[in-house]
């Protein structure tokens, strides 16, 4: 196997986000009408584009959410961040002893994935090698977001490898042509495309990067191109 570059997720990837994200969303939305745990939320809206999520909740509740509900949303999560944030157990080795190019594409703000690598130490080795969805203008599970990274690196998709935990980001490495490698604690979700490689925990990713020469015990730091 021949991989030049990873695309890695943030939330719930490197950083342990997903549920500090959907109890701040499902407060947010609980306050304003739409009665829901921080499960539901994580089982429904994760990996999702935030305005897709609030408009399957328009939909199924009636009314519109208030033009003030992002900014309260993402002030609330902020501060759940800023106290409790995490990075993923074993994500900082891993990046630290990458071989190659890397990035991060997340479908989220870049302000909130500077500040989300910020607090988890991570920053200094994503700061020139971000890729947010508000940016680019596409958001996963659309493949084009993905391929964009890779005409930006000049990298083939076929040499490209992704790294998710969520079903929208999974989908968009597939039908990108892209090697894929899920994240999952948990275990494999059911509504995963077929045939995907699954790791527990990080440490068991990076020793399967070892075995494919894509890291070394060293620090070898990768930037954008």
């Amino acid at each position: 196997m021949t991989i030049d570059l990873i695309i890695f997720d943030c939330d719930g990837t490197l950083v342990d986000s997903e549920e500090l994200g959907n109890k701040a969303l499902a407060e947010t939305l609980t306050k304003h009408g739409y009665a829901i745990t921080p499960q539901e939320a994580t089982i429904r809206f994760r990996g999702m584009k935030f305005a897709t999520c609030l408009q399957t909740v328009e939909n199924e509740s009636g009314f519109v959410m208030p033009d003030s509900f992002e900014n309260e949303f993402r002030s609330k999560m902020a501060a759940l961040f800023e106290a409790e944030l995490q990075p993923v157990e074993g994500a900082l080795s891993l990046i630290s002893c990458l071989k190659i190019n890397y990035c991060i594409a997340s479908n989220g703000p870049r302000s909130k994935i500077e500040n989300s690598l910020r607090i988890t130490g991570l920053l200094s080795y994503f700061k020139d090698c971000i890729f947010s969805s508000y940016e680019v203008g596409i958001w996963k599970p659309d493949p084009g977001f993905f391929l964009h990274i890779a005409n930006q690196y000049q990298t083939p998709p076929s040499k490209c490898g992704v790294v998710e935990d969520s079903v929208p980001g999974i989908k968009a490495g597939v039908d990108a042509g892209m090697k894929v490698w899920a994240y999952a604690p948990s275990g494999p979700a059911l509504n995963w495309p077929a045939g995907i490689e699954h790791f527990p925990s990080m440490s068991e990713l990076n020793e399967h990067f070892r075995q494919l020469g894509l890291s070394a015990p060293n620090k070898s730091l990768k930037g954008k191109p």
